[in-house]
């Protein structure tokens, strides 16, 4: 392998040392006395930096007593007179054998070093003399793994990934591998028993010394548990060579029953075919005879929505408490917001009361199944949006099928993005080189929004701002899920993972699991899995060996704050503003604040977010880099211009890191949507800020603060006596700079309803 394979696939590091002898010389040539070095480093290299030393701190120690000569702790020599009569020169001789270079690469990637090793070595080692046990010297080894990765020499081919401890998931799709150590052109045939059995299609032909086969294990890989044995044999013999694994692992499960959806609430798993499940075991806590499509949790009971009712039972029992009777028909899509559930089928589009299952409204609907209730709209896979209220049409648009809403837009599965408030299009995704123009019968895949980058289905990736495309890959899942930076994907045979930057799959469950993979939820390292034929899975992602291919997203550099593109007074432009950072995050750490606006990047101008979170990937984790902010000073209310250092994070802190703070953005409302709000007699103010969105955790979030609410008041601040938006902004900014550097609370009052509401104080 050369070094450019290593470099490119593992963090590599090189040091070398070397040792040398100091020889005082006679003039006939003989070595009078000698002190020899102790190792002095000559060179250190790593992806980052290197460093020669040529001489180094050296310690010397003599190799024999010589009556005469003497050295000192310090390194200097003593001679005699009668001694030094004989000394003619001094030379410097590098030690035979003294030349010491290690390589160490990084423990992220111990497996999957360990794994390439081992490969190359099984793969291009000489045939060792066969032991009288071997009962098939033909063979040099056979192995069973569940995952494999490539590298940058095309001569490895498929790496193998070593099993752990020879136990894999009970859901991985098994293959052998053998290597030869003979030429032969006999035919090699597979066995598989135990929980996998069976027989591989048999390889016939011509193999060398470094050929290597791969048999996948037959059938569907449903889940299953217990030993597996392989073996190979080589033409006729009776005895072949031998590899085993074992299945599953105590912290996974499965279940039997028919699942099409399910419900987590803490340590209990609820599911549509009235069953409840222990989350850490998978044990039965009850069985309630009744089934249905969607299900919700509602005042401590569980909700089923079937095709011809409704059923609410008791979530400690499962005794049923109440039915009320309702035509739905098959149900696509459901989703619960403020004591309504908001039903998608065959029969059309529900507003339903949670506590009395009452209907609210109907509206008929034809094509496209997605759902999403959010700003007091139902927007729908048909591209129609309705007030959640009423259920009145309030417009359509070009959309179709899954559709998700973020901030001031819309964005259906068919490529389309749309202003949220009037469902112009903004921009439309489609794939040039399939299509020459976009059509709005095409889907891509449920729209995921992470950051500024929109992801459709596990299939592409493209800009949130104007829909640039980022990556495009064929035949992926469109149903997906992003989960602590994770992309998940999945169809009703498979699911698997890949990788946010570059589409890449990372890991593959082959599943036919069973069939009609519905539901994919993540929750503490683990995916819980529904199949509306199968049962309801619990996928342990530390059994899945391929997802250490996603090791090198955790060298993904994060500088952990929510950015927006922002102008200054008169429109003119400030700078990227810092809406929140992560508690713990590098921006914290570094002393970045809310209402801080970026207009640098080590050096480089930043003209827009996406252009600063190019510069962030562009970069790597724990690399120190300069921004230049304009920071408002709460003494004098001016920006003033400043540097700040910041060591950048990794994927890898996500899971360790809280919410992000204060938790909230704000959006100006204008004069229109005031009167379409029937607000204009309580708000006679242009300086109307109005929150858009609320982590969930987050401060704001468990203060009670709701996306819609307006702000009336921060602090001691009155917004009804500011007229601008810029003053709106300046003045929320500065009580925000004063709460984040004095660590005091903060007291908000927000309009809601009509009504004034005045939120418990939090910390930012």
């Amino acid at each position: 392998m050369s070094t450019s394979i290593l470099n490119r696939e593992f963090n590599l590091g090189i040091s070398a040392s070397v040792s040398h002898a100091v020889q005082f010389v006679s003039v006939k040539g003989e070595v009078l006395y000698e002190l020899v070095s102790d190792p002095i480093p000559i060179v250190q290299l790593s992806p980052t930096s290197a460093s020669f030393q040529s001489t180094g701190q050296a310690v010397y120690r003599t190799t024999a007593y010589r009556e005469g000569w003497a050295v000192h702790a310090d390194g200097s020599i003593e001679i005699q007179a009668r001694a030094l009569a004989d000394l003619d020169t001094v030379r410097y001789v590098i030690q035979p054998g003294s030349i010491n270079v290690e390589s160490s690469f990084g423990l992220g990637s111990d497996l999957r070093w360990r794994s390439l090793i081992t490969h190359a070595y099984r793969k291009y080692s000489i045939k060792v003399a066969s032991q009288a046990e071997d009962p098939a010297p033909q063979f040099k080894d056979v192995i069973i793994t569940d995952s494999f990765f490539t590298t940058a020499d095309p001569a490895l081919g498929r790496v193998p990934i070593l099993p752990r401890n020879d136990r894999v998931a009970g859901y991985a799709h098994l293959t052998a591998v053998v290597y030869f150590a003979d030429n032969t052109k006999d035919a090699v045939t597979a066995t598989w028993q135990g929980a996998v059995a069976g027989d591989s299609k048999p390889y016939v032909g011509e193999v060398g010394p470094n050929t290597v086969l791969y048999f996948d294990a037959p059938g569907s890989y449903t889940m299953r548990y217990g030993p597996v044995e392989f073996t190979a044999r080589l033409g006729q013999a009776p005895i072949g060579k031998t590899a085993t694994v074992t299945l599953g692992n105590g912290a996974s499960w499965y279940t039997r029953n028919s699942v099409s959806s399910f419900y987590l609430h803490e340590n209990t798993v609820f599911t549509t075919d009235g069953e409840a499940v222990r989350r850490e075991t998978g044990a039965l806590a009850w069985r309630a005879e009744t089934g249905g499509y969607e299900l919700f949790m509602a005042d401590g009971s569980v909700m089923i929505l079937g095709s011809r009712e409704i059923k609410y039972l008791d979530a400690v029992a499962g005794t049923v408490q109440r039915s009320v009777s309702f035509s739905f028909g098959e149900i696509y899509a459901a989703q619960l917001v403020s004591g309504k559930v908001f039903a998608r089928s065959d029969y059309g589009l529900y507003a339903i009361d949670v506590a009395s299952g009452v209907q609210l409204w109907k509206a008929s609907e034809n094509g496209g199944d997605g759902l999403a209730a959010v700003f007091g709209r139902v927007y729908s896979g048909s591209g129609r949006v309705y007030d959640a209220s009423t259920g009145v049409k309030l417009f359509d648009t070009e959309g179709r099928g899954q559709v998700t809403v973020t901030g001031d837009r819309a964005l259906w599965a068919n490529g389309l993005c749309a202003d949220r408030e009037t469902g112009k299009p903004i921009w439309k995704y489609y794939d040039s080189e399939q299509r020459k123009s976009w059509s709005s019968g095409s889907t891509w895949g449920t729209p995921i929004v992470a950051g500024d980058i929109v992801f459709f289905g596990a299939g592409a990736a493209v800009r949130l701002k104007d829909g640039t495309p980022l990556w495009k890959v064929k035949n992926r899942p469109t149903q997906s899920m992003m989960a602590e930076g994770r992309l998940f994907g999945w169809t009703s045979g498979d699911l698997a993972e890949y990788d946010p930057a570059t589409g890449e799959r990372l890991w593959l469950i082959d599943s036919n699991l069973n069939t009609n993979l519905r539901a994919v939820q993540y929750h503490d390292g683990f995916l819980y899995a529904s199949f509306s034929e199968g049962g309801l899975a619990r996928i342990d992602l530390s059994m899945l060996t391929r997802e250490l291919d996603a090791a090198g997203l955790a060298k993904v550099a994060r500088l952990y704050a929510m950015l927006r593109d922002q102008g200054g007074d008169s429109g003119d432009y400030r700078g990227i503003k810092v809406e929140s950072v992560v508690s713990g995050g590098a921006a914290e750490k570094a002393g970045l604040l809310p209402g801080d606006y970026i207009v640098g990047f080590h050096g480089k101008k930043v003209d827009s977010s996406s252009q600063l979170i190019d510069f962030v990937y562009e970069s790597k984790a724990g690399q120190r880099v300069i921004l230049s902010i304009e920071r408002l000073e709460p003494k004098s209310s001016r920006y003033e211009a400043k540097t700040v250092a910041v060591i950048l994070g990794s994927n890898a802190d996500s899971a360790a890191l809280g919410s992000a703070h204060p938790g909230f953005s704000l959006r100006v409302m204008n004069s229109t949507e005031i009167r379409a709000k029937k607000l204009d007699s309580i708000l006679r103010q242009d300086a109307v800020l109005a929150v858009e969105n609320v982590a969930p955790g987050s401060p704001a979030d468990k203060a009670g603060m709701m996306a819609g609410d307006i702000l009336m008041a921060v602090g001691t601040v009155d917004f009804a006596k500011l007229y601008r938006s810029y003053d709106a902004y300046r003045e929320f900014n500065k009580a925000m700079a004063v709460a984040v550097q004095t660590r005091s609370t903060l007291a908000i009052t927000v309009l809601r309803d009509g009504a004034k509401k005045t939120l418990p104080a939090f910390r930012p």
